[in-house]
């Protein structure tokens, strides 16, 4: 598939893999927006495996992150293969594009008071450069308040279903949950071999 050239501010250059129209871009912040990427069967499949998972400490993946107050349920364990099957799956069939090498799509929950600070991404996590990050959501935006994927400035919160992409290099944070849970998947992915990211 055929690359876009882009830059920052400063003259840096990167690449993003030209999409077709039914994506819908945001140039200033680099997030590309599909919707949906999950089917209602898949939906409650991955809400059921996510009742039923054993949840740990989002901090065990993220040590020296003090601002990262969530959970997360381990890609090793039974549950966490099955719901990252099942989204590899819809990602595979529904992308406009093939990327290089992705990290395993990981389950995690804010539930009330739990937030995640201001922070930028890892450039290269279990062996794959880091050039978009992913949230998939799977919490209807009415049964949470707070909770909004906030990058740069601006405040998002998508359908159940629904999956957001952003360049890696953005300062991004989750605000705290007041009420209900918050309940999505998170992945990260090399889309191109041009360049070495340099995002951070």
């Amino acid at each position: 598939m055929d690359s876009t050239e882009n830059h920052y501010a400063d003259g840096r250059q990167f690449y993003l893999p030209r999409l077709p129209d039914c994506v819908l871009a945001y140039p200033r912040l680099l997030m590309i927006f599909v919707a949906p990427i999950l089917d209602r069967t898949c939906l409650a499949y991955l809400r059921e495996i996510a009742a039923r998972a054993a949840w740990v400490d989002g901090r065990i993946t993220a040590r020296t992150a003090t601002q990262k107050h969530n959970e997360q349920v381990a890609v090793t364990t039974g549950y966490g293969q099955m719901a990252a099957h099942i989204v590899v799956g819809a990602l595979l069939e529904r992308l406009p594009f093939r990327p290089v090498a992705m990290t395993t799509p990981m389950l995690n929950r804010y539930s009330a008071g739990m937030q995640y600070g201001p922070h930028c991404d890892a450039p290269v996590m279990d062996g794959v450069r880091t050039d978009l990050a992913a949230t998939l959501f799977l919490s209807e935006p009415e049964e949470y308040d707070g909770g909004e994927l906030v990058i740069g400035e601006t405040p998002l919160k998508l359908r159940a279903g629904e999956l957001l992409f952003y360049k890696c290099g953005e300062i991004h944070c989750v605000r705290k949950v007041t009420r209900g849970e918050r309940l999505a998947l998170v992945l990260w992915m090399q889309v191109s071999n041009l360049h070495q990211r340099q995002f951070c």
